[in-house]
């Protein structure tokens, strides 16, 4: 009777992990952006290199570049801590770089490829990764861009239903109302994290505050939820609530 309890036992666990398993090679829009282009898992050695970008409409200044340096390391204090909590080796720091270029932020992306090709000398963002992890020695080399304006601060990251893609980086658009969860929030999704709030009323974000609480990536919050605990690298295995989540919002983007 014992042995056959401890069969049943094995084999529920083997259920569980094959469930979790089965979640985590599905389709599902959450899903898309893991472990694909330059930048995967956000663990070991992290150098995030932070460019200034000046325009002629909306040039840095000195003052306004040291108030980003203040934000930056508040970020970093955040992203450190939560990975302590995930029980993840994550040493990660920030250094600056100054670009000023002859075009204004678009959406054509026609101010990325002149700092790609006229300030990088580089084919693609990836020789850019490839030369600072080796100068720096570090296993990361994540690059954020900062303009001095205001729009939508976004990140542009590979995903599986993009398959023409490689270009991965952050856009930060830096104003007064810039606070820690900017750079912290844009970082995790180069990693692969995906938007916990609604686009249009689609219900990702009440299903993500059942599951999750309050959490960075639904803006509400600093910490970092399991979800995007595994999308980033810092757990191999969704947890009960990241799988509940995944099963709720099948389908709704």
């Amino acid at each position: 009777m014992k042995s056959l309890a401890l069969r049943l036992l094995a084999a529920a666990l083997c259920l569980v992990l094959l469930s979790s398993q089965a979640l985590a090679d599905a389709s599902h829009f959450a899903l898309l952006g893991k472990d694909l282009g330059p930048c995967r898992r956000l663990t070991g050695s992290a150098y995030a290199i932070l460019v200034f970008v000046s325009t002629p409409a909306h040039p840095w200044t000195q003052k306004q570049k040291e108030a980003v340096y203040d934000i930056s390391w508040s970020s970093l204090d955040y992203i450190r801590a939560n990975a302590k909590k995930y029980r993840t080796d994550l040493d990660i720091t920030y250094g600056c770089l100054d670009f000023s270029i002859n075009t204004e932020y678009s959406r054509d992306l026609a101010w990325y490829w002149e700092i790609i090709h006229d300030e990088f000398h580089a084919q693609s963002i990836q020789q850019v990764y490839d030369y600072y992890k080796q100068s720096l020695q570090v296993d990361e080399a994540p690059i954020l861009f900062l303009f001095n304006s205001w729009d939508l601060s976004c990140t542009y990251m590979c995903k599986a239903d993009y398959p023409g893609w490689n270009e991965e980086f952050c856009v930060i658009f830096c104003d007064t109302q810039m606070h820690d969860h900017y750079l912290t929030h844009e970082l995790y999704h180069l990693y692969g994290a995906i938007d916990l709030y609604d686009y249009s009323g689609e219900g990702v974000a009440r299903i993500a505050h059942k599951y999750f609480g309050n959490c960075d990536m639904s803006c509400t919050s600093a910490d970092v939820d399991d979800l995007t605990a595994y999308l980033i690298g810092w757990t191999d295995s969704l947890s009960a609530s990241a799988q509940g989540f995944l099963r709720e919002t099948k389908g709704l983007r």
